[in-house]
């Protein structure tokens, strides 16, 4: 054989061996999904006449995250607690949602904080008053969602303001009728605020200081929703607030943006 052509071969045959089969990449595990809370005890009827003292939240800091966040909404590092309270929202009030941990109204426990992609809606909030370790037999938290809906609506002065919040006008009313506030009733929850009974079922509207339309409800396992809004138009607001996913499966009162608590029904 030709020394040229002897030459050659071997460089084949070293180059061949020095070219080795890449190692096929490890395929990443699936994210765990995230964990939810038993929903809430039911309700029971009772009266209360002062304002429980909240106990302390049993809370634990939120872990690393391990899930994909949704598209419309950001889970990642919510506690258990934080995720249920953001399913009690409607399902499009549920964009670009964080927990809120600071500046909380008096006796929450948690609280979720939502953007709102709309020109009539700022941002939605819910807050929790679930205490750690609850029973069936204890409601407290109802009665800390309606302190501070009610205490909020009196630092605004409107306080069973008898207008019509989708007329445009400022109002505090009980979702359940107006018979749900009246005194001695015991087919209703209720507590006791400012020398008078209130139900715990309640929603009401407000233009603040800055001009812009409020729009506040309790929903009716002890979470107080609180909606801002861009303009200081309170009946647009409000019927935004109100409006039910589907008007024909409406199995309580409740205003719409509370929607998610009854998510079976529809």
């Amino acid at each position: 054989m030709p020394r040229f052509v002897l030459i050659l071969v071997v460089a084949v045959i070293i180059a061949g061996c020095a070219t080795a089969p890449a190692s096929p990449l490890p395929t990443a595990s699936e994210p765990d999904e995230p964990t939810v809370l038993v929903s809430s005890p039911s309700l029971t009827p009772r009266t209360s006449s002062t304002p429980p003292r909240p106990e302390p939240s049993g809370i634990a800091p939120a872990s690393e995250p391990s899930v994909v966040p949704d598209p419309t909404s950001v889970a990642i590092g919510m506690t258990g607690y934080e995720r249920e309270l953001m399913g009690f929202l409607r399902e499009d009030a549920r964009t670009g949602c964080e927990p809120r941990r600071s500046d909380l109204p008096e006796g929450a426990t948690a609280a979720v904080e939502c953007r709102v992609d709309s020109p009539l809606v700022e941002r939605v909030g819910v807050y929790g008053f679930l205490a750690g370790n609850a029973s069936d037999a204890d409601q407290t938290f109802l009665d800390r969602a309606a302190f501070a809906y009610l205490d909020r609506m009196k630092r605004q002065g409107v306080l069973g303001a008898p207008g019509n919040c989708v007329a445009g006008t400022p109002q505090d009313v009980s979702w359940m009728g107006p018979e749900a506030d009246s005194d001695g009733s015991s087919d209703y929850i209720q507590v006791e605020f400012a020398g008078r009974p209130y139900s715990v079922h309640r929603y009401g509207c407000f233009v603040n200081e800055q001009g812009f339309a409020n729009f506040r409800a309790t929903c009716g396992e002890g979470a107080f929703v609180g909606v801002l809004g861009r303009t200081s138009r309170l009946d647009e607001l409000t019927e935004w607030s109100l409006a039910w996913p589907d008007p024909e499966n409406l199995s309580f009162p409740m205003p719409g943006i509370c929607a998610g608590q009854q998510r079976d029904t529809y």
